[in-house]
């Protein structure tokens, strides 16, 4: 069951298009969040993805 987290780790993240938490595995462990780019996108970094326009 997912909980209310504060903070929202994917406002700490900050990611350009999509944001994807995970769950612990640990009981009592905190969420932890993924940033992730659309089709035809590639990433940049850690938190951001720019155009493939190769595709």
């Amino acid at each position: 069951m997912l909980t209310s987290v504060d903070p929202n780790p994917c406002v700490v993240r900050n990611c350009s298009y999509l944001c994807l938490l995970t769950v612990s595995e640990r009981p009592g462990g905190l969420a932890q969040a993924t940033c992730q780019c659309p089709e035809n996108h590639v990433p940049v970094g850690k938190n951001s993805c720019k155009p493939n326009c190769d595709e």
